[in-house]
């Protein structure tokens, strides 16, 4: 048999099997995969799976979503932006936070969300969208996007970690009040922890589904 044939066969061999492995993968978690690292097993996936149909988030290094990683400030503002449509701001209101410059993906957000009130920023006046969101600003962020509903402040909180005059409170009650959120350790909701990717999504999918 000829040299080219040889190789052309063999490239037919390859592309065969790798669309008979496709199909096998797509049979074995019953649906089309939605990140390399967010198998059916996972325990979010459910609310990944949402979130990336609804196209309010991307991966990161193409089909990796690494949804145990820290959720940065511009990520989560720039999900939450795409999970409210992606509304524009206003087109004489000026960009607050010298740290966003005007050709970043989280751009619009910050802007859409500073002009709503939903962000002031960090005390120095810079928004630090590369910096960690914690869980308790991510409840901030999701409290005021949805218009800052009142609460019931007389409600016991199941909270050990959560005092009455943080920041954080009244949108924490919030989110109990509407099963967004149950906490991560025993009695404890883990304000200052770092809120990871899969728990932003979680966050979201449970507001506005």
């Amino acid at each position: 048999m000829p040299k080219k044939l040889i190789i052309a066969a063999a490239a037919g061999i390859v592309v065969v099997a790798a669309i008979v492995a496709g199909a096998l993968f797509f049979l074995r978690r019953g649906g089309a995969p939605v990140f390399q690292d967010v198998t059916k097993d996972y325990f979010y996936y459910k609310e990944i799976k949402w979130a990336e149909k609804q196209g309010i988030l991307g991966g990161i290094f193409g089909d990796y979503f690494s949804p145990d990683e820290a959720c940065t400030r511009g990520q989560a503002v720039a999900f939450l932006w795409r999970a409210c449509g992606s509304p524009e701001s206003s087109p004489n209101f000026l960009n607050p936070f010298p740290d966003v410059p005007a050709d970043m993906y989280y751009h619009d957000a910050a802007l859409w969300a500073a002009e709503q009130r939903i962000t002031r920023g960090t005390d120095e006046g810079n928004f630090w969208p590369e910096g960690p969101i914690t869980r308790g600003q991510a409840m901030v962020f999701l409290y005021r996007a949805v218009g800052s509903p009142p609460v019931d402040d007389e409600q016991e909180l199941p909270f050990r970690d959560v005092k009455p005059g943080d920041y954080y409170e009244t949108a924490v009650r919030w989110a109990i009040e509407n099963k967004i959120t149950k906490g991560l350790a025993e009695n404890a909701f883990l304000a200052h922890d770092p809120c990871t990717r899969a728990q932003m999504v979680t966050f979201l999918y449970r507001c506005f589904k």
